[in-house]
This record gives structure tokens, sequence and C-alpha cells, in this order.
């Protein structure tokens, strides 16, 4: 679901021309919460300086446990106001114009460049357009372009809200009665944004995207898992068993160059784990090994 958020929030971003400005502002936040070195999130970083390794535990990290701090400046990257078009002197000499403000002019006011490549092939368009409409068209306001930012931001508290009673390490009746007024609050939330967001989405698609999935509709059933298995924290598969084991991986990852980098990787997790579970520290005081 995390990861469903995060990759939605971006499509919704791009459609506001700000895709590129709020990956740039994520990253610089991500990049400071990988320099805190908490052991709970460690996003490995590719030789390229991308974002790379965001195993399901990060993107929960990211998303619901730093969500409100890693989109922080989505109010100033994608604010709720009319595009400025980027220019208006349509009558001048198209030619001198860069491909940059072609672009931008007509995407401003919704006229698809799909499959336009070249400079001449935006002008040509860009002379259609005024011609069929007596001059350019109104630019497009924000509100045809999703929906405002404070429902996205809504939707990520909702989130947050989620996720941090779902992780307590105790539950009574009055915080499962909880936790599932907050998980109808977010579905709310998400159904909303899903619906203003479906007419960037293919024309075939007629349905919300979570509707496909049973990750959302699933929450639902959470409240009442708790109350005969107890809180999910305790059985999740985030342990060794799971996919936790990952986070112990990740340190031992010196790159993914060479043929046997698994081979490599396997190795030497496994070494490492053979010596903790023999090894016993001398100030432990302990007469015997833990065999686990």
């Amino acid at each position: 679901i995390s990861k469903t958020i995060m990759l939605n929030i971006l499509e919704w971003s791009i459609y506001r021309r700000q895709g590129s400005a709020l990956k740039t502002a994520m990253n610089t936040t991500i990049d400071r919460l990988c320099h805190l070195s908490l052991d709970y999130v460690k996003p490995y970083k590719y030789g390229t300086g991308q974002g790379g390794g965001y195993i399901a535990e990060t993107y929960s990290t990211i998303v619901a446990l730093m969500g409100k701090w890693v989109y922080q400046s989505l109010p100033t990257v994608c604010p709720d106001q009319e595009l400025t078009a980027v220019r208006e002197d349509v009558h001048t000499n198209l030619k001198l114009w860069t491909n940059s403000q072609l672009k931008m002019t007509l995407k401003s006011r919704g006229i698809s460049i799909k499959g336009l490549t070249r400079k001449n092939q935006y002008i040509q368009l860009l002379k259609k357009v005024v011609n069929d409409n007596g001059g350019l068209p109104e630019v497009r306001p924000y509100s045809e372009t999703g929906c405002p930012q404070v429902e996205v931001l809504e939707m990520i508290s909702a989130w947050c809200a989620v996720m941090s009673r779902c992780m307590a390490p105790h539950f009574d009746c009055n915080a499962i009665e909880d936790l599932s007024s907050y998980i109808k609050y977010f579905l709310s939330c998400w159904d909303n944004f899903e619906e203003k967001n479906m007419m960037h989405n293919d024309c075939s698609k007629t349905k919300p995207s979570w509707v496909g999935t049973s990750n959302f509709p699933g929450l639902l059933n959470l409240p009442k898992q708790i109350s005969i298995f107890g809180p999910p924290r305790s059985i999740w598969e985030g342990g060794d068993r799971g996919e936790g084991v990952v986070k112990k991986l990740k340190p031992h990852v010196r790159g993914f160059v060479t043929e046997n980098w698994s081979n490599d990787l396997l190795s030497s997790f496994y070494a490492d784990s053979s010596i903790d579970r023999v090894y016993i520290p001398a100030h432990a005081g302990h007469e015997t090994i833990d065999a686990r």
C-alpha cells in the first residue's frame, strides 16, 4: 500500500508538471534520512546516486513513518494555483522559441504532445491550435489536474495514523475501535484521491485501481484479526524468517558489478550469522552457548 501511495503521488505531481521537482525534493530528504543511519531504514544507493533497494520495509518507513517529513516540500512544489503560461506572444516568430517554451505552452492548456519530439512538430501543433481557436486557449486550472494538494497531504496523514496505530505493542477494545475508524478514514481519503486522478489513466480503466487488489479492502479485516491474533508486529513477516532479513543483508552489499555478487553477499551474511550464534560476549557471563 505504501508503495502504491508513493507511486500515485508521483504520478499526480507529473500531471502537474512537477514530477522532477518533487522527486528531487524527496531524494534530498531521503538522503538526509540515510545520513541519520537509522537501523530500521537503510535504502541502498546505487553508484549513479539514484535511490535503490526500496523493499516493502523501506517504502513503509518512507511513506508511513516519515511521510510528513518526506513530503514536506509538496505544498511548495505542487501548490494549488493556476498554471502560468511560458509565453503568450504566439504571433511572433515561433522558431525563436525554445523547445521547453513550446512544450510548456501546449501542456499548460491540456494539449497532448504525445509522440512529438521535434521543434517543428511543436510549432505546427501550436499554429493549428491557434488557428482552430482563434488564439491560445485558456490555461488549465489545477482543478483539472487532480485533487488539491491539501487532500494529498490529508491522505498521507491518514495513512500515517493507520500505520502508527497498527504497529502499537498492545491493543485494547478502544485501540481496536480507534484503528478501525482510521482505516475507514484512510480508505475514504484514498478513494477521493483515486477518483479525482483517474482522468489521467488509461481510458480503458473504468474502476479504481485499488479495487483490483486485496491490500486496500483487506485493511477492513485488520481490527478483527488483531482481536484474535494480537498486534501485527508480533506476527508479521518482517522477522528473520521473512522479508525482515533484508535489513541484515543490506550492510553486506558491496555492489552489483561482479558476476558472483549474490554468492559473495550470502557468504558474508552467513559467516557473520555463524559467528553471532557461537560468540559469547565476555561481559555477558553466560555459561552456555545459545544455539537458538
